[in-house]
């Protein structure tokens, strides 16, 4: 079978979404299947490459759908032309560039099916769901939600002068609102559109539970995969050594240095830990960077939060890390962390120290939620709660051994891709054989 997957980028910028969608191919392409690989074009790279997981083709047709999804819907006819051409029989959309793929493909008379990685087509205000006041939006858009998100960014302005009143503030508050509201009408709309648009897709494939219940028609929910030879148990003697751990406990936090990841929580629960307990981040404030974090004004947030609470000797940065040396962070780890403190649609970042044997502690925002029984392979916990994150680490110290064995059986029963490959294999071929059903004689 012939199967195009989309997607916005690909490696080699690489993230949570290149690593599912490179799995799957190289599954897939394992199964004696013929995979091609559509994303968007990048400077200096080929515009064709043929790769161990299938055929690259870079098209600048799914040029910026990350930052400006709403250029998919134009691309639409030229993209219909592009799937005609390459002729796959079954289209995989994932991502912002659906928005163009899942109408095209259904336009070129293809089956297609879409998963969802993030929250930028939902969210009129490109907050991706993650209101100005903390609190987080489970896809509640509506006129009154979002002007309320959008009056809560820009509030209305106050009124100045000795002869300011109750009543001239009650005024321009409402003037103001109403304003907002004429400026996210339209707003609204389109965003309801991209929905409409993503779910005319023949097939819903989610990672998560909590990725599912964003949509209006049910869904297949499959975790994302894992490649269980790259992450699994190793010895973490030289990482230790490199950054200077001896022997120390320590709980890894690793992914993009950023304010959604939490990581201010992860430094204030080590005043709840014994002071032998160190905290090691790894990952770089840059997306996809592969250097040392930059400063800015998050990590200077945080230097001041490990200067409270014990001091900078408790904290290890250790910047990006390439697989395996991410593997022995993690298999010399008592859990590895996913405080996240947005909505996480899934966190690879899960799925990788369960594989290498640790237990994990989730905050219950997470999608990859759904993998954790809480005691047995890990913990879930409530966002933003520096104090329950160290009770579930001193939970986990005495019985670390047995939960990461727990830990690895999971990811082996639910996320080895030869699981989710298969599964995600059943829905595709489902697709082509209703297609070749339904085509009409000749």
């Amino acid at each position: 079978m012939h199967l195009l997957l989309s997607l916005d980028r690909y490696y080699p910028i690489g993230g949570g979404i290149q690593q599912y969608v490179r799995g799957l191919a190289a599954w897939l392409a394992q199964q004696g299947h013929t995979i091609t690989i559509l994303t968007g074009a990048q400077a200096g790279q080929p515009d064709r490459e043929t790769l161990p997981e299938g055929t690259l083709i870079r098209s600048p047709l799914l040029g910026e759908a990350f930052s400006a999804p709403e250029k998919m819907l134009a691309r639409i006819p030229a993209l219909t032309a592009l799937l005609r051409e390459l002729a796959p029989e079954v289209v995989y959309g994932n991502n912002h560039t659906s928005l163009g793929i899942v109408p095209a493909a259904r336009a070129a008379g293809l089956p297609v099916a879409y998963q969802c990685h993030g929250w930028g087509v939902f969210c009129p205000l490109k907050i991706r769901l993650w209101r100005p006041n903390g609190e987080l939006c489970y896809n509640e858009r509506s006129l009154h939600q979002c002007s309320r998100c959008a009056l809560l960014q820009s509030p209305p302005p106050r009124v100045q002068g000795r002869g300011r009143t109750l009543l001239k503030t009650a005024w321009k508050r409402l003037t103001w609102g109403r304003r907002m509201r004429r400026y996210m009408q339209p707003l609204v709309q389109r965003y309801d559109q991209f929905q409409a648009t993503l779910e005319q897709a023949d097939a819903l494939i989610m990672a998560s539970r909590l990725t599912a219940g964003m949509f209006r028609r049910p869904a297949h929910v499959i975790p994302y995969g894992m490649d269980l030879t790259v992450f699994r148990p190793v010895d973490d003697t030289a990482f230790r050594a490199r950054f200077g751990l001896g022997r120390a406990p320590y709980v890894v936090l690793s992914g993009r240095v950023h304010p959604t990841k939490g990581h201010l929580y992860a430094i204030r629960a080590l005043q709840w830990l014994p002071p032998e307990v160190k905290l090691v981040i790894a990952g770089a404030t840059i997306t996809f960077a592969d250097s040392d974090f930059q400063h800015n004004a998050y990590t200077a947030q945080l230097e001041a939060e490990i200067a409270r609470v014990g001091g900078p000797e408790r904290v290890i940065f250790t910047g990006m890390l390439y697989p395996a040396d991410l593997a022995q962070a993690y298999s010399g780890a008592v859990a590895g962390l996913v405080p996240s403190i947005w909505l996480e649609s899934f966190g690879y970042v899960t799925l990788e120290a369960m594989a290498c044997g640790t237990p994990v502690i989730v905050t219950r925002n997470c999608g990859s939620a759904d993998l954790v029984r809480e005691g047995d392979n890990g913990c879930i916990i409530p966002r933003e709660d520096g104090e329950a994150l160290a009770a579930a680490i001193r939970q986990i110290l005495p019985q670390r051994e047995q939960m990461g064995r727990a830990a690895r059986h999971s990811v082996e029963q639910q996320a080895d891709w030869a699981v989710v490959g298969a599964q995600t294999l059943a829905i595709l071929q489902g697709l082509a054989d209703r297609a070749a059903r339904n085509k009409p004689s000749a």
